[in-house]
């Protein structure tokens, strides 16, 4: 994330714009540093309303920073500005292991009418990392903007490693309609053993033990996406969480439960437009769809090391 130095408010002129305007919106939480004396820290930047069309809301954000204005404060602002110019409100979460259809099914949040949706945003990342004995809400308050009428109902594509900190999204927003989108592991383990160093940023605190275990790189992929099944399976056994098996992504969607259950409607209009996204590569909307879960069975066949840190970990939890 790039911020333009020109372009930086001093934090008393930045922290006067959000007492009269709210066309500000905080987009990321910086940990406090004992050592530099520095507390938790908000980035504020003046990115303008969504919607937001970008797959991930990082790449929407880079192009807006080119030339936003922004500023840094405590923490404090974020009441007081959710208080006065709150967001639209939360409606619900989808939740996921990551290669799993998650950002088909963010695209198809994106096509309903009125929706908001924010993808794996650092904002939330953030809040999740550092406000662990605290409300999220003011914070999501002031990053779910609306614009006018035109944005009524906001929802969150996480992080994958989000379901492991689902307890603190459902302790700020009780009974926030959850989703956690899952596929068979063995090709998500397959697509992520061609991503060197996935998984090795997320909160240290969140680690299953046996992560300090091993140094093999595709066993600690395995590890994870155990985890997060575990997270997700349990989450749903408590009633807090709906699980959607991939191949069943755009139906349900469209025309299962996840309508009422989001919250938002689908009449012919609408209808066109969602199957119309299915119908492309969700993260290349030049190009269309097309399944490549039998090349990736493919590859898993014909490698002991995938196999051996399926059997091990993911066996069993197939969906």
């Amino acid at each position: 994330m790039t911020m333009n130095p020109d372009r930086k408010l001093d934090d008393h002129h930045g922290l006067a714009e959000i007492g009269v305007q709210d066309g500000f919106t905080p987009i990321t939480i910086l940990p406090s540093n004992a050592a530099q004396g520095t507390p938790l820290r908000v980035i504020w930047a003046e990115i303008g309303h969504g919607p937001f069309h970008a797959p991930f809301f990082g790449e929407d954000l880079t192009v807006r920073l080119a030339d936003a204005r922004w500023f840094v404060s405590t923490d404090a602002p974020l009441l007081a500005y959710a208080i006065r110019s709150p967001g639209v409100p939360l409606r619900g979460a989808i939740l996921h292991m990551s290669r799993c259809g998650s950002t088909l099914a963010r695209n198809l949040l994106g096509a309903t009418d009125r929706s908001l949706v924010m993808s794996e945003a650092s904002l939330v990342n953030s809040a999740l990392a550092e406000f662990t004995t605290r409300s999220l809400q003011p914070a999501m308050s002031g990053f779910l903007r609306p614009d006018g009428d035109r944005l009524q109902r906001g929802y969150l594509k996480c992080t994958s490693w989000n379901v492991l900190a689902a307890d603190r999204l459902l302790d700020s927003f009780p009974g926030l309609p959850l989703i956690f989108i899952e596929r068979n592991p063995l090709e998500v383990l397959v697509s992520l053993s061609r991503t060197p160093g996935w998984g090795e940023g997320f909160p240290k605190e969140l680690n299953s033990p046996e992560l300090g275990e091993s140094d093999n790189a595709i066993e600690r992929v395995a590890i994870r996406l155990r985890d997060f099944l575990v997270a997700a399976r349990r989450l749903e056994r408590q009633g807090l969480c709906r699980i959607v098996k991939y191949p069943d992504i755009t139906s349900r969607f469209i025309d299962g439960d996840l309508p009422e259950y989001f919250g938002y409607d689908v009449d012919a209009t609408t209808r066109t437009r969602m199957l119309g996204v299915a119908e492309f590569n969700s993260k290349n909307l030049g190009n269309r769809f097309r399944s490549d879960s039998a090349e990736k069975q493919k590859v898993a066949r014909e490698s002991p090391e995938l196999n051996r840190a399926y059997e091990k970990h993911l066996q069993g939890l197939e969906v």
